[in-house]
């Protein structure tokens, strides 16, 4: 195709030329109104929605009356009625044993393992009663004589004194352990 072609096509044909431009400025401006009323009357709709939905969110928020209170109950009658009550009885107490004594029920027990205790007990109350470190010792040293080697074991309830008698002895058995390969 030519420019002369294309210049045929592209112009506009005489006088129903002049009414086709009323035509489409008729129809553009029906448009133009249309979509003003439209865009407005959304707008209106859309501001009346937001309005409703507040007053609706409004509404269910407010606070609702309290209930009615409960009609009131008569409170029941308290009857005081007297009770003996006896003090508890104390625990018997024991009697107070020196060191010397449990020493001499250690000495007679048949039961190693309670003669064990006993040594311990005695040589405790030696260390922290009468303040007799040799007493003590030896009590301790029968303890561990009576218990074996179960007895060596360190605990924490263990005196300072009885703690290093245990640790001698211990080096003792390891010692002997050594030179009898």
């Amino acid at each position: 195709m030519t420019d002369d072609d294309l210049d045929r096509l592209l112009t506009p044909r005489g006088e129903s030329d002049a009414r086709l431009k009323a035509a489409i400025l008729a129809e553009t401006s029906r448009l133009i109104r249309r979509r003003r009323w439209a865009g407005s009357a959304t707008k209106a709709l859309l501001g009346a929605g937001l309005f409703l939905s507040g007053l609706g969110v409004g509404w269910s928020a407010k606070p609702s009356p309290s209930p009615a209170p409960p009609p009131a109950v008569a409170p029941p009658e308290v009857i005081a009625v007297p009770v003996l009550v006896l003090p508890p009885s104390p625990p018997p107490a024991e009697p107070y044993q020196s060191a010397d004594r449990i020493e001499l029920i250690a000495e007679q027990a048949d039961d190693r393992a309670e003669a064990a205790r006993l040594y311990r007990l005695a040589g405790d109350k030696y260390l922290t009663d009468a303040g007799e470190p040799g007493q003590a010792a030896r009590c301790y040293r029968l303890h561990l004589q009576h218990a074996g080697p179960a007895g060596l074991a360190v605990e924490s309830a263990d005196s300072w004194l009885l703690t290093s008698l245990k640790t001698q002895r211990l080096a003792e058995v390891r010692d002997a352990g050594v030179s009898g390969l």
